[in-house]
C-alpha cells in the first residue's frame, strides 16, 4: 500500500527510493524481530531467577508444591477451566499481592505443572519430605482460599481436598478448623468448628481447644516460609481469636 501511494503522489523516483529502503530493511526486520523476543525473554527470566535467588529455599519449594497441588486441583474434573486458572492468577495477584516478577513465576510453574503428570500423591509425599505439620496447615488453608476463589467448590474439588488433608496426615480436627472457616454457615457451628469442635461444646472445652489452636496455628511457626504465608497464619489467629471471644460470651 505505502508503495503504491508512493507512486501514484510521489512518482517513480519516490517509489524506487521506497522499495530500496524496504529491500534493505526487510532482512534486517526478520532477524531483528526474533532477537527483539529472545533478548526480552533472557531479561525476564533474569529478572525471575534475581527473584528467586533472594528467597529461601524453604520459600521456594512451598511455592512450588503448592503452584503444582494447584495444577491438580485444577484438573481435577478432568477439565482446565480457563476461570479457574484466572482466579488463582488474581487469587495471587490481590489476595497475595505479589509482584510482576512473583507473578510471571507463579504463572510459568503453572503453565509447566499442567503439562506434567504429577500425581497428587507423589506431590504430597515430596511435600511430607520437606515440610513439618505447621507448614501443612498453611497448605491445606490456601487450597481451600484459592478452591472459593471462583466462587464455586465442586464434588470434584471436595473429594481431592479430603485426599489431600489425608495424604498430608492432617488431624481431622485441624482439618475441620480450617474448612469450617470456608464452608460453615450460622455463626454459632462456624465459631465451634474454627476451633475444632463440634456444636454444644462446653466452656472448658472451648478454652482448652483455643489454647491448643492458638499453639498450632501461630505464625511464628511458618516464618521460614516468607511474609506472605505468615500472613495466612496470622489471618488464622485472628479467626480463633474472635471464635474464642464470641462463644465465651454466650456460654460464661
Amino acid at each position: 500500500m505505502l508503495l503504491l501511494l508512493a507512486l501514484m503522489f510521489g512518482g517513480a523516483r519516490l517509489f524506487l527510493i521506497l522499495f530500496g529502503l524496504m529491500y534493505i530493511l526487510f532482512p534486517l526486520l526478520v532477524i531483528a524481530i526474533p532477537v527483539i523476543f529472545l533478548v526480552s525473554s533472557m531479561r525476564r527470566k533474569s529478572t525471575i531467577q534475581n527473584y528467586i535467588n533472594t528467597q529461601t529455599q524453604d520459600h521456594n519449594r512451598f511455592v512450588e508444591l503448592f503452584v503444582r497441588i494447584l495444577a491438580r486441583m485444577v484438573q481435577a474434573d478432568g477439565v482446565v477451566d480457563p476461570h479457574e486458572i484466572a482466579a488463582i492468577r488474581k487469587y495471587f495477584q490481590y489476595q497475595m499481592r505479589l509482584g510482576s516478577e512473583q507473578l510471571q513465576w507463579i504463572k510459568d510453574i503453572l503453565k509447566d505443572a499442567l503439562k506434567k503428570p504429577d500425581s497428587v500423591e507423589d506431590l504430597c509425599r515430596e511435600f511430607n519430605a520437606s515440610f513439618g505439620y505447621e507448614p501443612k496447615l498453611v497448605l491445606c488453608d490456601l487450597l481451600y482460599r484459592v478452591a472459593f476463589a471462583d466462587g464455586e467448590f465442586d464434588k470434584s474439588e471436595q473429594d481431592l481436598l479430603r485426599d489431600i488433608v489425608a495424604l498430608l496426615g492432617i488431624h481431622e480436627h485441624h482439618h475441620k478448623s480450617i474448612r469450617g472457616q470456608y464452608v460453615s454457615g450460622e455463626d454459632d457451628q462456624r465459631y465451634y468448628e474454627i476451633l475444632g469442635l463440634e456444636p454444644g461444646a462446653d466452656f472448658e472445652g472451648v478454652r482448652d481447644a483455643y489454647k491448643k489452636m492458638s499453639q498450632q496455628f501461630h505464625p511464628d511457626k511458618v516464618t521460614h516460609l516468607g511474609p506472605e504465608f505468615a500472613r495466612v497464619a496470622e489471618d488464622k489467629m485472628k479467626l480463633i481469636n474472635e471464635a474464642y471471644q464470641y462463644l465465651k460470651k454466650k456460654l460464661v
